[in-house]
């Protein structure tokens, strides 16, 4: 690798080696040591992220594949941060959200939903002593399960969208059954509101 860093297309198939989830690179069709998008492959699928500053691949390798790695994290960073504000805006659907969003991301998307609505009901139910709601969450949970099951009984057109839907439905069932667990001791007075450890701990 670092004797070819001189022609940074000729290491494209040692990006996987590198880092966890780049499998390949994106270079400008103009300028062919500018580096404008990050790309994670299966098969013919991909994923693709775009680079916040394209990152010039020229110089020292060690120097521009650390400045490719900074900017992966921005971008991934700026993905997380557009995943949050879709997940607190009302109506969203899981089915586009998924579609929208890299696989790691969509994952944070379901468990921010999941672990604000579940703050948010122990909270509710501790201060307005609302004893409804954790039974309305449940069916919230139970719902978003039943959604993300459909959506993978349909055509997801891809393997890598299959493999993420599939993984958004087990990664919810455990949500769901830990939420179940903790509401079941709430029933048995052992958790009291959102500070107690059996929460916390999750």
């Amino acid at each position: 690798i670092l004797s070819q860093g001189s022609d940074p297309e000729t290491i494209q198939e040692d990006f996987e080696k590198l880092f966890d989830a780049i499998n390949r690179v994106e270079f400008n069709k103009t300028d062919r040591k500018k580096i404008q998008k990050i790309l994670g492959v299966v098969g013919t699928a991909k994923e693709e992220v775009e680079l916040p500053t394209p990152v010039m691949a020229q110089g020292n390798i060690e120097d521009w594949l650390l400045a490719l790695e900074a900017e992966m994290q921005r971008a991934v960073r700026r993905e997380c941060k557009r995943a949050s504000a879709q997940v607190a805006s009302d109506g969203m659907r899981l089915e586009d959200f998924g579609h929208n969003n890299i696989a790691q991301v969509a994952l944070l998307g379901i468990q921010l939903v999941w672990t604000t609505d579940f703050q948010n009901a122990l909270a509710r139910m501790a201060r307005e002593k609302d004893k409804s709601i954790m039974g309305q969450t449940n069916k919230r949970f139970v719902q978003m399960l039943a959604e993300l099951v459909q959506i993978c009984l349909t055509d997801l057109k891809s393997k890598m969208e299959r493999t993420k839907f599939e993984t958004l439905v087990t990664v919810h069932v455990h949500q769901k059954d830990l939420f179940q667990e903790v509401w079941k001791k709430v029933k048995d007075g052992k958790v009291k509101d959102e500070n107690d450890f059996e929460w916390l701990k999750q």
